[in-house]
């Protein structure tokens, strides 16, 4: 399974929320990231990372090429619209973004972010009709099937927190499902992607890990200028990691020893190095 996870915090006030949600259908057009170019990093607590006219990218791989496009309300909504089971009751935390998975035997996993206001995990029967509760008051952002069992995503971004945990749940009956505490990711795991059966790519917004069932964590890069939001990540066919934040693509190079960063702008916004958006 490969599916790109977003953040949950793409709503919070501040000066970039209405980059965020300002839409035109127009900013939906994809661009090849063959077409960028490398700029100088900017400085740590950079206005080119806050600007209110800023884009907000995300990354695609179609299969053949990495591509960019902005970040728009549709991506938002997207996230509240994932599949429930039929005849699901709320319960009070059951609120927010919401994530789903169902198994092959019928059951389901259900987890919920509510942001500060926290959510929960919970596992159900095939209509939704019978609950168990898994967690209870962890934003739940990413659910991932595994050879062994499911690996789950929570955390939370607001004011002056910034953290993540990853869970384990290893029975995926519903009245048996029962998470494990897998590591702590020091950070909100803002964007995943799945990059192998047993391993989940992790960003935050400081670094990026891979993350394995058996409770391993690996960070393949340290992030110097920790961007105030990460919409989306892809691995490349060779092993190369795209990462889309406010007005750059960061492109993470395979090294002998680890993975080195770059900053990518459209083409246009190059000779400036600013970021900016393409026409």
């Amino acid at each position: 399974m490969c599916c790109i996870s977003v953040l949950r915090q793409l709503c919070f006030a501040g000066p970039i929320a209405g980059v965020l949600l300002f839409t035109f259908e127009g900013l939906q057009a994809q661009q090849l990231l063959g077409d960028w170019k490398v700029v100088a990093a900017p400085g740590r607590g950079s206005p080119e990372l806050y600007a209110t006219d800023l884009p907000v990218w995300k990354v695609h791989d179609d299969g053949t090429n990495i591509r960019a496009s902005h970040w728009t309300r549709r991506d938002r909504e997207e996230r509240e619209v994932a599949p429930l089971p039929e005849h699901l009751v709320r319960e009070p935390l059951m609120h927010g973004y919401r994530t789903s998975l169902h198994h092959a035997d019928g059951s389901w996993l259900i987890g919920f972010d509510g942001g500060e206001f926290g959510g929960g995990l919970w596992s159900t029967n095939d209509d939704g009709s019978q609950t168990s509760l898994v967690l209870s008051r962890e934003d739940i952002h990413a659910l991932y099937h595994t050879n062994d069992g499911v690996i789950v995503l929570s955390g939370v971004a607001h004011a002056t927190i910034d953290e993540g945990k990853v869970w384990f749940v290893f029975d995926t009956s519903w009245d048996k499902a029962a998470a494990r505490l897998l590591c702590d990711l020091h950070g909100s795991p803002d964007a995943s992607v799945q990059d192998s059966p047993s391993t989940v790519l992790v960003v935050t917004r400081s670094a990026v890990l891979r993350i394995g069932t058996s409770g391993s964590l690996e960070t393949l890069a340290h992030i110097p200028v920790p961007p105030p939001v990460v919409t989306s990540v892809v691995m490349a066919a060779d092993r190369t990691i795209y990462v889309g934040v406010p007005g750059y693509i960061l492109r993470l190079l395979p090294e002998p020893t680890g993975y080195s960063v770059q900053w990518l702008v459209p083409a246009g916004n190059a000779g400036s190095g600013k970021p900016g958006s393409s026409q």
